[in-house]
């Protein structure tokens, strides 16, 4: 049963995805000195990505 539920609350492929383009997008905006940054008309700073960081390391386990 505890498969099951753990399955039922993974994040999915979208979301992953995401989440990997959040990270690399905020690390290239460190890179040029911004702090935060615009994605899909939505301003993106450290507690987004942290969330996005977050999500990346619970679904590797």
């Amino acid at each position: 049963m505890l498969p099951v539920l753990n399955e039922s609350f993974a994040p999915t492929p979208e979301e992953i995805e995401e989440a990997e383009a959040v990270v690399a997008a905020f690390d290239e905006a460190l890179a040029r000195g911004d702090g935060a940054f615009s994605r899909r008309g939505k301003m993106v700073d450290l507690p987004i990505v942290e969330r996005a960081r977050h999500l990346l390391a619970s679904a590797r386990h």
